[in-house]
């Protein structure tokens, strides 16, 4: 189990999840399982009872011998889908951005 504070969008998992991973590539007969938990985003606090969530779900892994959900995120709230910010004016494409200079 790898927490980090810090996420690397686009990479499915922060840096040092890489990091780790890639160390364990090195031996072809590593059979670790790896969990990935981006925690404390937006400065929320990471307590003792958290940690002890993320120990159970490295044990649970290793129960079932692999990860359900290899890469998350720890302790976010999904936001109020009633309260989206709707788009104030419409998308501009195509011919919009083609200018005829030779008017």
């Amino acid at each position: 189990m790898i927490g980090e504070r810090a996420d690397s969008y686009g990479g499915h998992g922060p840096n040092l999840t890489h990091e780790v991973k890639s160390a364990l590539q090195e031996d072809k007969n590593n059979r670790t399982i790896v969990l990935s938990r981006v925690f404390g985003l937006g400065g929320k606090d990471f307590y003792a009872v958290d940690a002890d969530v993320f120990f159970n779900m490295a044990i649970d892994a290793m129960q079932k011998g692999f990860a359900e959900k290899p890469f998350d995120y720890f302790g976010h709230v999904p936001g109020d889908r009633e309260k989206i910010v709707k788009p104030v004016i419409t998308a501009q494409h195509g011919d919009v951005y083609n200018r005829d200079w030779s008017r």
